[in-house]
């Protein structure tokens, strides 16, 4: 009898792309974008969380279930995701009037 023991280290490819739906942007209104988190593999991704930073002056105004606001950070919760697989986050943010 003989044993052999390996050690099979994860590998995930990341990307995350950002995406505004608003162009131009006006004072006093609001905006949405999209965070797009793709993992192209070849492993399971655990527990992602993607965290974007609102620039001052904005103001976060809402956004998917799963995302919510830590000082000017937006931190959204993807859990696992899957080789191939992708989370995706909008985020609304309105632009101040003083702008």
């Amino acid at each position: 009898t003989s044993t052999i023991t390996t050690t099979s280290t994860a590998q995930t490819s990341i990307r995350v792309a950002k995406t505004d739906f608003a162009d131009p942007v006006y004072a006093g209104h609001d905006f949405l974008y999209q965070l797009l988190v793709t993992n192209t593999g070849p492993s399971t991704a655990r527990n992602v969380v993607l965290t974007d930073t609102i620039p001052a002056p904005l103001i976060f105004a809402g956004g998917s279930p799963g995302c919510q606001q830590s000082g000017n950070q937006i931190v959204c919760a993807a859990g696992d995701v899957l080789p191939g697989g992708w989370f995706g986050a909008l985020i609304n943010v309105r632009v101040p009037s003083t702008v």
